[in-house]
């Protein structure tokens, strides 16, 4: 994707041909934030330093597939356990927010 400075006119986003083969191979989505919303960003890098501080470290992967099974297996650990901030289990708030 081609990073923008924040005055440029162009709003739309297009992913480049080799993010998308690697989007692919991990078998991963995308989701492009609007220009100059920070919030946005800022849940997304979030997260991001959340996988890389309690997922991360100490791990070894096989394979993209190694990788996604053991990701599937830590995030069915992570999502039931009560959050301090939102006082509840945020599988029980991805339920609420799914069927809104």
């Amino acid at each position: 994707m081609t990073t923008r400075p924040p005055w440029c006119l162009v709003t739309a986003a297009t992913p480049t041909d080799p993010f998308q083969r690697f989007r692919g191979t991990l078998g991963m989505g995308v989701v492009i934030c609007r220009p100059g919303d920070p919030e946005a960003k800022g849940l997304v890098e979030r997260a991001n330093g959340y996988l890389e501080r309690s997922f991360l470290p100490g791990r070894r992967f096989s394979s993209p597939t190694d990788f996604n099974t053991q990701l599937i297996v830590w995030l069915e650990k992570a999502n039931n356990r009560i959050h301090d901030t939102l006082r509840c289990r945020p599988s029980d708030r991805l339920l609420k927010t799914a069927r809104r």
